[in-house]
């Protein structure tokens, strides 16, 4: 009992040297939200999980030789649709979006949109302001394909978003899409604005 309390003290002291990325994924039901996470954080991949309210996961990694501490939120459908004012509260919170649509499902694709429209409005930024990345999931399903790559692109270039085709099942581009909005998260505005509160914080618990 005492090592596993030494470990716990040793985690949480570490978590507190790294920086915090707050992350939240969304997208429609059914586009593998919760197995994109599931395969970053736990390698593994989850076919069947039980919708919640909300879940959240931790991740230590370790991005351009900087140790990281993702804290990814995972909104289910029954949040994101019933409960705007917790929906707000977590979204203000967040540094950056992934955004998840199935490339098997047009009308996922579609919904996008409506999400993107409704984090600005949120955060009171412009979409260009917002670190987000979009994931066109399901990437092995092929011969069920709704949405070539190439809208999906466009999407995001035309507002500078960074955009990954995945496949939870094969682990394609699990890593990839979320780092890269790990980097978009450090060069905004908001994030370094965070990042001095937190710091002068700590000076004043530290005089």
């Amino acid at each position: 009992r005492k090592r596993k309390r030494k470990r716990k003290r040793r985690k949480v002291k570490e978590e507190k040297r790294m920086t915090e990325y707050r992350m939240v994924v969304l997208g429609g039901m059914g586009v593998g939200k919760t197995s994109l996470i599931i395969q970053l954080c736990q390698q593994y991949f989850c076919e069947e999980y039980d919708p919640t309210l909300e879940d959240s996961f931790r991740k230590s990694v370790v991005i351009d030789n900087e140790p990281c501490l993702l804290d990814i939120w995972d909104t289910a459908w029954d949040l994101e649709n019933e409960f705007p004012s917790v929906r707000e509260q977590m979204w203000r919170r967040a540094s950056g979006f992934l955004l998840v649509y199935s490339v098997t499902s047009r009308s996922s694709f579609e919904e996008i949109g409506g999400f993107i429209w409704s984090i600005c409005r949120v955060k009171d930024e412009d979409e260009q302001n917002i670190p987000i990345s979009i994931c066109g999931n399901k990437y092995d399903l092929e011969e069920y394909r709704q949405v070539n790559e190439e809208e999906g692109r466009n999407l995001c270039e035309e507002f500078g978003w960074g955009f990954y085709e995945t496949s939870a099942k094969l682990r394609v581009n699990i890593e990839e899409s979320f780092y890269d909005l790990v980097r978009r998260i450090r060069v905004s505005d908001d994030f370094h604005a965070q990042k001095r509160i937190t710091t002068d914080r700590r000076r004043c618990l530290i005089q």
